[in-house]
């Protein structure tokens, strides 16, 4: 009686402890899972006419995949032309997709027109306004690509999923091409006035540094800084002006003390904890300016003071 009652007993530990080992597989994420199937609904307006213009936007929603844990996806459009054989030609660059400019955190987003219009005239192969030609009413596919980004922006493997393609059937473009980009610089030198569309002529007008070339993902400022000895500067930036808590801002992933070496020099990494809000701060000596380059291609940044005379 004892013995079946020890060997019970021992039936009973194994069980448990297969069942605890279950419970913590059920908790931890898969790395890598392939998520579930995105879909993206059908815009309201997908049969109607729609004329794109740099001052409207065309509105999505889409469902949200299941990444088998929680996590903070990266949800990116890509366009495409419907061709005169139905088939799509996508827009591409160096073989790979092309997405708009705007990444989106949620499932739902006001797209540009703006860009849309900018990704067909890509797809033409239109590289300047004096290239452009009225290609008049067509088909426009758009669909989405979900993902999990790491804090160095780059894409997890495994973790992507593209979504059905939806389609705009009465699109009228317009002459507009993609320019060299932007990014904007946000911190105590703005006032931290908030990277948002309410703020677009401010951040345009003061705190926008341009790409060197179409694509190059390389970007460069020189900076008056108005300062006293033992100030400081302290800043990170957004790629577009999406809000305070987007996949937009790219910075530290806390806020950290930063030193200039001898020669006025700082060189580092655009790290983040998620959504890239902590900043760059430096103790300046004077006034002065600071050259600003951003390379998100290395996703490294370097900084030159040169103080006043």
């Amino acid at each position: 009686m004892k013995q079946t009652i020890k060997l019970l007993g021992l039936v009973l530990g194994c069980m448990a402890m297969l069942t605890a080992c279950s419970d913590d597989n059920d908790s931890n994420p898969i790395a890598n899972r392939a998520p579930s199937e995105l879909i993206l609904n059908t815009p309201a307006v997908a049969d109607q006419y729609i004329e794109l213009t740099d001052s409207t936007t065309i509105s999505f929603t889409w469902s949200e995949p299941d990444f088998g844990y929680s996590a903070l996806a990266t949800y990116r459009f890509q366009v495409g032309v419907v061709q005169s054989d139905g088939s799509v030609k996508w827009d591409e660059k160096n073989g790979a997709p092309n997405f708009l400019d705007t990444p989106y955190n949620i499932w739902n987003a006001d797209v540009s027109a703006e860009e849309i219009a900018m990704s067909i005239s890509n797809i033409d192969g239109f590289k300047t306004i004096d290239d452009y030609v009225d290609m008049g009413i067509r088909t426009i596919a758009v669909r989405i690509y979900g993902n999990i980004r790491s804090g160095e922006r780059e894409d997890i493997d495994g973790t992507g999923v593209f979504s059905n393609a939806v389609y705009l059937k009465n699109v009228q473009s317009y002459a507009v091409v993609k320019e060299p980009g932007w990014i904007y610089i946000c911190g105590n030198l703005t006032g931290w006035k908030e990277p948002g569309m309410a703020n677009k002529e401010y951040y345009d007008a003061n705190w926008r540094i341009t790409e060197t070339g179409v694509g190059t993902n390389i970007f460069k400022a020189s900076l008056n800084i108005d300062r006293q000895d033992g100030d400081y500067i302290q800043f990170r930036f957004y790629t577009a002006l999406t809000g305070w808590d987007t996949d937009s801002s790219i910075g530290l992933s806390e806020n950290t003390d930063l030193e200039f070496d001898a020669s006025g020099k700082y060189s580092g990494a655009i790290l983040s904890n998620g959504r890239y809000e902590g900043n760059y701060k430096f103790t300046v000596a004077s006034a002065g300016t600071l050259d600003i380059t951003v390379n998100l291609n290395t996703n490294k940044v370097e900084f030159v003071f040169t103080p006043n005379n």
